[in-house]
């Protein structure tokens, strides 16, 4: 037996010569939610608009609200993508740099839900958990209507 001691399970061992690498890590905004927003602000502005404008003996307040809200809209969804894109380059420059080291190949000890259901129960594999307030299983071994071999 060694001194050494064992990965933990699922982790890559870290090799001797693999490669260090610098990488920035940064928190970006998504661009579709801004987007959606602006337009829906613009159709918005062009129902109060159309809604809140004197009548026109020539122009339904339907064909207005249409023609306003394609013009809104398209409007709100480039100011959405500016916003977006400002945020994107402000999360540039708050980019924090950190060293990242390769790991070798990953060790195959068992599932991920065995792993999560093994740290959940704090038992080694899956299986029922114990220490359920002393109830017995309904569909366990000693249920009525259940056949033993």
């Amino acid at each position: 037996m060694s001194s050494e001691q064992s990965p933990a399970p699922g982790r890559g061992v870290p090799g001797p010569g693999l490669p260090r690498r610098e990488l920035s890590v940064r928190r970006a905004p998504k661009f579709t939610p801004f987007l959606a927003a602006g337009a829906v602000l613009g159709v918005v502005a062009a129902a109060v608009v159309a809604l809140a404008g004197p009548e026109n003996a020539e122009f339904t307040r339907g064909s207005i609200f249409g023609f306003f809200a394609v013009l809104f809209g398209t409007a709100g969804l480039l100011a959405g993508g500016i916003v977006a894109l400002v945020l994107d380059r402000l999360s540039v420059r708050r980019a924090e740099l950190i060293l990242a080291e390769e790991t070798g190949p990953a060790e195959e000890t068992g599932t991920a839900e065995e792993t999560s259901t093994a740290a959940q129960t704090g038992t080694d594999g899956p299986g029922p958990a114990e220490g359920s307030a002393g109830q017995a299983d309904p569909d366990g071994p000693d249920a009525p209507g259940t056949a033993h071999r």
